[in-house]
């Protein structure tokens, strides 16, 4: 066998593990047009960038049909893309999204890490849990706090940086926030004020090719970023994110 042949092979073994990761994403963390709102389209190029780099360009570099000492070079060089694998995965895994927060005018993307594992409640509440979800984000609301004592630790928190969605402890079931949502909701036809005549013409015919005339938008925000998040006219219920700002 030769060096290519040896480098090729490697080479779409590292595909399928980078296919497979990216299909594990798409269908659980980053579900409904979230990958490139939340920029995992990114990470995903860094990881797959050096676990198809890495592996492949070394076997390529040390393969030679009969050397000495072959069977060892490449055990550490999967090794080695084994441990590269492992720490973009532990990145993956720590920023993931874990909530989808349903404001009275927006709904705000939590990841992870964001969420101290401390602020979740173990007794019971509206939404008690233990943990951060798996395989999030799931959908919940938040109201602000009626106890005065509860309000002044949350601004003590806004001003230091953390707002009402990364307190799990204020969560309340989504349907709570539904028809405050549908009340700041806009329709289709609002997007694009500052385009010119054509190109909001043409974004409004994708939109609606797209989510259908009925549809409804609200501003989706994280700390990656703002975009446009289209929802039931009926429920509230999210249908898609677009990468489209709204502001």
């Amino acid at each position: 066998m030769s060096r290519w042949k040896a480098a090729g092979i490697h080479l779409l073994i590292s595909l399928g593990v980078v296919a497979a990761l990216a299909a594990l994403m798409l269908s659980t963390w980053y579900a409904r047009g979230l990958f490139q709102f939340a920029q995992a389209d990114r990470l995903l190029l860094l990881v797959g960038a050096i676990d198809v780099t890495v592996g492949p360009l070394l076997t390529l570099l040390v393969f030679r049909a009969g050397k000495k000492g072959l069977k060892l070079d490449l055990s550490l060089i999967g090794l080695a893309q084994v441990a590269f694998l492992a720490y973009g995965l532990s990145v993956v895994w720590i920023s993931r999204p874990a909530f989808l927060v349903a404001l009275p005018e927006r709904v705000q993307l939590v990841f992870a890490n964001e969420i101290d594992p401390d602020t979740l409640p173990v007794v019971d509440g509206a939404l008690p849990r233990s943990r951060v979800p798996w395989l999030g984000p799931e959908l919940v609301g938040a109201r602000r706090p009626q106890d005065p004592a509860e309000r002044a630790r949350l601004v003590d928190e806004l001003i230091a940086g953390r707002d009402l969605p990364a307190f799990p402890k204020y969560y309340v079931p989504f349907p709570q926030l539904a028809d405050d949502l549908l009340a700041a909701s806009e329709s289709i036809e609002s997007l694009g004020r500052r385009l010119g005549p054509d190109e909001r013409r043409a974004l409004h015919e994708r939109l609606r090719a797209e989510y259908g005339n009925g549809a409804r938008w609200v501003p989706i925000v994280s700390s990656r970023g703002t975009a446009t998040l289209f929802i039931d006219p009926e429920t509230a219920l999210p249908l898609r994110a677009d990468p489209f700002d709204p502001r």
